[in-house]
């Protein structure tokens, strides 16, 4: 991040967590779309000055074994905030739609613990990396990149047109159990994150790989099955495959580049996880005009082209690893 060539670690993230407080709380005490269009603004930077540092500080204060596992925390511990939040604000809303920014307030007590409790972190140990450590970005990093970029747009895909898959395939009254199953596929992702670190040491790159396939073949079996019950079954192992793939990223990104760069590959990485999901509603409608469910059927061949990519790299990677 250039920015932090000018401001420490710790005022980078202090000051995105009083940004997020503020662009998060605002809009309760003020009802109106262009207040609260710029609050989400400021909210979006102040997520993106710390969520970096939440993430590349780790490799700081671990390695090996410990960092894998510690990303795969991070991972799950963000995935638990996110259905936190949604329960609370779903719970708020009920009372006032405005009270729905109320879990933003966390920001602050957050904030209170940074400010005094943030150690600086140790003097960063040699890693193990020796070529890509040197170099920085390399085509493997990019591939990394792209690799997290179009698992967000799959998945972005699923939220988005699951329900009118549902509808196409001739359900009706499907809300609550399409509820459940999204329920049970962000626990599984928390699940799966929870997992990462063990399964990581014992599989190393063949890991995404095989999270990607068993998504591939998940997409695959929504598309052609017309049990509703059995579509709500294949959602916690597209929820724990999909928890897997955000730590890896991270993980093998920390591990490939020099320390000094972590967090600017980190924030490529989460620039590249946000656009996929910003453009998934879209992008296959747009540019190839595809049913509900052809869509699914491409989402499934698009990660069986990223399982296959990932395979041909292996042994590159692997040599860095």
């Amino acid at each position: 991040m250039y920015i932090s060539r000018f401001l420490s670690v710790k005022s980078l993230m202090l000051i995105g967590l009083a940004l997020v407080g503020i662009g998060g709380i605002a809009p309760l005490f003020i009802e109106n779309f262009w207040f609260l269009y710029s609050c989400r603004l400021v909210l979006g930077f102040g997520i993106g000055l710390f969520k970096p540092f939440a993430v590349s500080e780790i490799s700081n204060f671990y390695q090996g074994k410990e960092l894998s596992k510690m990303m795969g925390y991070q991972s799950a511990t963000q995935k638990l905030g996110i259905i936190t939040f949604l329960l609370l604000s779903g719970l708020l809303v009920s009372y006032q739609w405005s009270y729905v920014f109320i879990p933003y307030l966390v920001a602050f007590p957050i904030l209170l613990f940074i400010a005094y409790n943030f150690q600086t972190a140790p003097t960063p140990q040699k890693s193990s990396s020796s070529a890509l450590s040197k170099t920085g970005f390399s085509s493997i990093i990019l591939l990394t990149l792209v690799t997290i970029f179009l698992v967000a747009v799959v998945l972005g895909n699923f939220y988005s047109k699951i329900a009118p898959l549902l509808s196409e395939k001739g359900y009706h009254d499907f809300a609550n159990t399409l509820g459940i199953g999204l329920a049970l596929l962000n626990f599984f992702a928390l699940v799966g994150s929870l997992h990462f670190g063990r399964l990581y040491i014992k599989l190393k790159l063949w890991l995404p790989i095989g999270s990607v396939l068993i998504m591939a073949l998940a997409f695959f079996l929504v598309a052609i099955l017309d049990q509703l019950i059995l579509i709500v079954l294949l959602m916690p192992i597209i929820g724990y495959a999909a928890g897997i793939v955000s730590p890896w990223t991270y993980t093998f990104i920390l591990e490939s580049v020099p320390k000094a760069n972590g967090t600017f590959f980190i924030s490529l990485a989460l620039i590249s996880l946000n656009l996929g999901s910003f453009v998934a509603p879209f992008i296959f409608t747009t540019f190839i005009p595809l049913s509900i469910t052809m869509l699914f059927f491409a989402c499934s061949a698009l990660l069986l082209v990223i399982a296959c990519y990932l395979y041909f790299f292996v042994k590159s990677l692997s040599a860095h690893i």
